[in-house]
């Protein structure tokens, strides 16, 4: 054999093996979607919302990561089932900073309920483990999941009260049904509010409060003033697809849900939406509020902050906001005007929107005479060492519709 057939030999060699050892990892490391039955375990994410990458078990130790598929970059999205055979401990280690800072979240019934595993804040987590019940299905997440079952479950409660009104924005080709509310007391009322969640599918923890800010308004008459004088439209799921599918949403490839408000929408709802609202509002759209979550763990994520505006008239509007919301917020979650995040720091840079203006963008420039669009970021574990709950998630809601009242009677008190 001449030297050229031996090296070419040895290439060819070279490249089978490295195809071999490819394919040997994208078996191990494959989405858990239906079940697996690995040393007497079953793990699964096939339920609404479920997400899962399984990358190897060893014994009773098992590695996991968070499916970013359809995204660019990582993420950290994370929820899945386990059922075992018998009594037994089981660990789990994820990659860096994929736990939150009170260890995971743990449903015992199905996802009906859930709480964190840890009272106490916990730093750098990268595993926990677990003593499992033989033929019982625990699950864990990296924050309380809220799907369209949640959302119907809840607004149960509210189909036949006279101010609620359940509106489709759009059927999206999935076949899912894309909701939003209208509260709407007054026939004829002094302008309009609209608050968007889920615009990143993974983002669960803002709907925990939508709910607390509905039930302020519906059970109680303490914001009377506010469903006198506004009628109020919530989109509780931006993205439901994602949501439905358990994606993660953030950075999705082609391009992200919240910056689909420029040139032609490639996406069902975002498309609506730019259909809907402004016919909706007219004139009268008085406060617009963007709902997110920000990153998992780490400096300037773990807080409820508000994130600044680029154009200066908004801009002066979110710190009167954030003031108020500073006074209210005694009963939920706490949150400080100082936390605001002025545009040009950190990520909130030009920079950040160069796919396409956000939402709050779009209605800053589309829908006339909007006196504040802001955006609103809410931790999903630890709000400055406060550990956030489902409970607390509500309360937070009722204080938003204080501060959203306070601020709007100062707003009609200049006119």
């Amino acid at each position: 054999m001449n030297s050229s057939n031996k090296i070419l030999n040895e290439g060819m060699n070279s490249l089978k093996m490295l195809w071999s050892a490819f394919l040997v990892m994208l078996w191990h490391l494959q989405p858990i979607h239906g079940q697996t039955h690995d040393n007497g375990f079953n793990i699964h994410a096939d339920f609404p919302g479920g997400n899962i990458l399984v990358e190897k078990i060893v014994e009773d130790t098992v590695w996991l990561a968070p499916d970013t598929r359809n995204i660019s970059g990582d993420w950290f999205y994370w929820y899945f089932g386990i059922t075992t055979k018998q009594d037994r401990p089981l660990r789990f280690v994820f990659p860096k900073n994929n736990i939150p800072s009170f260890g995971p979240s743990i449903s015992l019934d199905g996802g009906s309920s859930w709480k964190w595993m840890f009272d106490k804040l916990q730093v750098g987590l990268q595993e926990f483990s677990f003593s499992f019940p033989a033929n019982q299905e625990i699950r864990f997440s990296m924050g309380f999941p809220y799907t369209k079952t949640n959302f119907d479950s809840f607004m149960a409660n509210y189909t036949s009260h006279p101010w609620i009104q359940l509106d489709t924005l759009c059927c999206l080709k999935s076949g899912h049904i894309v909701p939003m509310v209208h509260i709407k007391k007054n026939q004829n009322p002094r302008g309009k509010i609209i608050l968007t969640a889920r615009h990143h599918a993974c983002e669960m923890m803002v709907n925990y409060a939508i709910e607390g800010f509905i039930t302020s308004l519906i059970q109680t008459d303490k914001y009377g003033w506010l469903t006198q004088n506004f009628e109020i439209l919530i989109i509780p799921f931006v993205d439901l697809d994602g949501v439905e599918n358990g994606d993660q949403g953030k950075n999705r490839i082609p391009r992200d849900h919240n910056r689909d408000y420029s040139g032609e929408s490639i996406y069902e709802t975002t498309k609506a939406i730019r259909a809907f609202v402004p016919e909706w509002a007219k004139d009268d759209l008085w406060l617009a509020l963007d709902m997110h979550c920000p990153g998992l763990v780490g400096k300037g994520h773990e807080l409820l902050y508000l994130v600044g505006s680029k154009a200066p008239i908004i801009a002066q509007e979110e710190a009167k906001f954030a003031s108020i919301l500073q006074e209210t917020t005694a009963n939920g979650l706490s949150f400080r005007a100082s936390s605001l995040l002025p545009f040009g720091s950190s990520w909130n840079v030009a920079i950040s929107e160069r796919q396409g203006d956000s939402f709050r963008t779009w209605v800053q420039n589309n829908v006339q005479r909007v006196k504040l669009a802001t955006t609103l970021e809410i931790p999903y574990a630890n709000n400055e060492g406060q550990r956030v709950s489902v409970e607390n998630l509500q309360l937070f809601g009722s204080d938003l519709a204080e501060a959203m009242e306070r601020y709007l009677k100062s707003v009609k008190e200049k006119q």
